[in-house]
């Protein structure tokens, strides 16, 4: 594929509705109706339902890449070290939950010692930036414009923070910045 269309299937990615991303990108994990009478904001819920989560490598061996899978259970079943959470996947070796009631994203590392990571501010915004992730890494992996590669990387960087400022301003949000730095 020629640089100007990855150039352009990427500018899609950042600006298409999510529903023509998911359709396009998918498959993802969608979300059972006992989503429903989770304690989230409604906005979550909403998201979680109509866009389920993305699975970026389906492998339910300690995915490196988001690999989506929504709980069947009504109350948290993530609750170590004091946190109640809905398990939505795993990605690099954590399990991501949405806390409740205030729809934070977090990781749980499977080793004690490590810190829990803060991912996003609310499932929605997660739930829209993994999604155009999905969709982003695909072509940025094709690219080999090094100097076009990191321009579309700072980009997609500057979307994630526009679309959840906490991800810039509070260092205890460092996922995205580590996931899309670290490419």
């Amino acid at each position: 594929m020629a640089e100007v269309e990855l150039q352009q299937g990427f500018e899609r990615c950042l600006s298409d509705s999510l529903d023509l991303i998911v359709g396009r990108c998918g498959p993802g994990a969608s979300a059972s109706r006992v989503v429903d009478v989770w304690n989230l904001p409604p906005s979550d819920r909403e998201a979680l339902i109509s866009l389920g989560v993305p699975i970026f490598e389906d492998t339910r061996q300690s995915p490196i890449q988001l690999a989506g899978e929504v709980q069947s259970a009504e109350l948290p079943s993530l609750t170590e070290r004091g946190y109640l959470a809905y398990r939505i996947g795993r990605y690099w070796r954590r399990e991501i939950g949405v806390l409740e009631q205030s729809g934070t994203v977090i990781g749980v590392p499977e080793y004690a010692e490590l810190d829990v990571s803060f991912l996003n501010s609310s499932l929605a915004a997660f739930l829209e930036i993994a999604w155009r992730w999905n969709c982003a890494r695909k072509i940025l992996l094709a690219t080999e414009d090094y100097e076009q590669l990191y321009e579309n990387l700072g980009r997609f960087q500057d979307f994630v923070h526009r679309l959840d400022p906490i991800v810039s301003s509070d260092p205890r949000y460092a996922w995205w910045n580590g996931i899309i730095e670290g490419w």
